[in-house]
């Protein structure tokens, strides 16, 4: 089902999209997105879930536009088996409920379909959310404290991602605004950002210490962003 809802539009595929397999060094990964200022797309991408070898699962993907950027993107949820278990409170962008080990966390977004060149100089926000909850989710923690974004960083001298050259096109900004680029290898010890050697439209980014249970996930918003 396709909804047009101003500047944006979400689609909920039935398809899955393949976890990628971790690269032995951190490399950077893209994200295929067609936006600039985007109206923030609000919608269910939780409804497929299929198990993948043991406890990892993934999210069906969502579809994504931004007409500013004249593309589209797809994202999807990879989870992991928390040890312990634990609780978000609904003020903190949780559902309060108490989780169990065993239940999931969302540990990395598998992004496809972002040409870089035309959403050069941009900042791609990326929130996930619980119900009614007006509060985001946090998604992972870093020396800032919990995060509770994801802001990937398309520089201003971007260029149309290729096999060859990636290495230049995408950041991503830690929870203290800082830009993580080549010069840390695209890895804070909190985030990893990396990308599929076969595929120049497609990004994985990795949390270390992963915080959103997957069972509290309804709806995931794309917009640009400041810092």
């Amino acid at each position: 089902m396709i909804e047009d809802e101003g500047d944006s539009a979400f689609y909920d595929g039935d398809g899955d999209i393949p976890l990628l397999p971790r690269r032995s060094r951190p490399k950077r990964f893209f994200i295929g997105v067609a936006f600039m200022t985007v109206a923030a797309i609000s919608t269910t991408v939780a409804a497929n879930i299929t198990l993948n070898g043991g406890a990892k699962k993934e999210f069906g993907q969502g579809l994504y536009v931004i007409k500013a950027c004249d593309q589209w993107v797809s994202i999807g949820l990879g989870t992991q088996a928390s040890a312990t278990g634990g609780t978000v409170s609904v003020a903190n962008g949780g559902s309060g409920i108490a989780r169990n080990a065993g239940d999931l966390k969302i540990k990395e977004m598998i992004i496809n379909g972002l040409d870089t060149k035309l959403c050069k100089g941009t900042n791609i926000k990326i929130q996930l959310w619980s119900g009614s909850n007006n509060v985001p989710m946090p998604i992972f923690h870093d020396d800032s404290g919990d995060v509770s974004r994801v802001i990937l960083n398309v520089p201003s001298n971007a260029v149309t991602a290729t096999i060859a050259d990636r290495g230049n096109n995408l950041n991503f900004i830690n929870g203290y605004g800082q830009v993580i680029g080549s010069s840390q290898n695209w890895d804070d010890g909190s985030e990893l950002l990396d990308w599929n050697s076969n595929s120049p439209g497609t990004y994985i980014l990795w949390f270390t210490t992963p915080l959103g249970w997957a069972q509290d996930f309804t709806r995931l918003t794309l917009e640009s962003a400041a810092n």
